[in-house]
């Protein structure tokens, strides 16, 4: 059956079948899903080739905790025959409390596999397209709202015009901002916001904070190039760092809860660094990481300029060097 966007998130059925050629669309679409539900509830994401971890989940008696996850087929349109009728099957077989998300994107419509989910009684199938201004607008402001931001006049509608639609950059610029803000409530101006919406984000600055979180000596002459070189500013770049230990402590939490691929919400480079990355630092390390980054980027918020660089050195050596006390001259 199908079914309008605004109903689909108002009242999440079942399962669910989201497809469109607007691959930003669907994926943030299928990801909003993903939040709604039970918080208790596992979240599996799956290719075509791993249906079976789902089904597992569905019908393995959990030992704490409510029984059931909330299932996301990642890759529904490069489904083999085979493939499709086990999703098939899973579809009429989603138990309660439990959500199948099905994604698809590009031309599905030219597949028989698309014609067949779109004729289950029991998938809810919504088209995702992209959001209008007036659309994408609103929904930063909602979201924003909802996790506790305070933007200044005008942060939104400039953001939103950078962004032109881009539900998934739009979504990480967000986290970056929350990350900023760490619960103080407090307005946030322009020249920050732009700064961590990562339009003019150089290849270097991943570069460093894959270095840092590699623990490599490359990660000083980095940072200088970023900062004297590049001017990239430093709270950009200490927030980007944030983001990358949180992806290695998820990572090991997900390795230490056991089932499932612990890379799967990784992408780009970040999902085959982050493995070694993770072999870097040790559980004591792991639990004093993100407290110490936040030290450093409330130190940035008062710093003078010629002492932001001092900062963010002493921080990476810090990391990827505990015996060292002070960056070299």
């Amino acid at each position: 059956m199908r079914i309008a966007p605004e109903q689909l998130f108002r009242d999440p059925p079942p399962a669910c079948y989201l497809y469109g050629s607007d691959a930003d669309a669907v994926t943030t679409a299928a990801e909003r899903l993903m939040k709604l539900g039970d918080p208790a509830l596992p979240r599996i994401r799956a290719d075509c080739d791993e249906l079976h971890r789902i089904h597992e989940e569905w019908h393995n008696p959990a030992l704490f905790g409510p029984s059931g996850c909330i299932g996301l087929v990642r890759n529904a349109e490069a489904a083999t025959p085979a493939q499709t009728a086990r999703l098939i099957a899973l579809v009429r077989e989603v138990p309660a409390g439990s959500r199948l998300i099905i994604r698809a994107t590009g031309t599905v419509w030219k597949r028989a596999a698309h014609k067949k989910l779109l004729a289950l009684k029991e998938l809810a199938c919504c088209e995702c397209a992209p959001p209008t201004p007036a659309q994408f607008r609103r929904r930063l402001e909602e979201e924003a709202e909802r996790i506790g931001l305070r933007l200044e006049d005008g942060v939104v509608e400039a953001a939103a015009e950078r962004l032109g639609g881009m539900e998934q950059a739009a979504g990480a610029w967000l986290q970056r901002l929350a990350w900023y803000d760490g619960g103080a409530g407090a307005p946030i101006p322009w020249s920050v916001a732009g700064a961590l919406l990562g339009e003019q984000a150089p290849a270097e600055l991943e570069q460093w904070c894959h270095a840092v979180a590699d623990k490599s000596p490359d990660a000083l002459v980095l940072l200088r190039r970023l900062v004297v070189d590049q001017r990239i500013a430093p709270i950009q770049m200490i927030v980007w760092l944030a983001t990358r230990m949180q992806q290695i402590l998820l990572y090991r939490w997900h390795q230490h809860r056991g089932g499932g691929n612990p890379t799967a919400d990784l992408f780009g480079a970040a999902r085959h660094q982050v493995p070694r990355e993770a072999r870097r630092w040790s559980a004591a390390e792991l639990s004093t990481l993100l407290p110490r980054i936040r030290q450093a980027e409330e130190q940035l918020k008062g710093a003078r300029h010629l002492t932001e660089r001092i900062i963010l050195e002493r921080l990476v050596l810090e990391l990827i060097a505990p015996d060292r006390q002070s960056p070299p001259g």
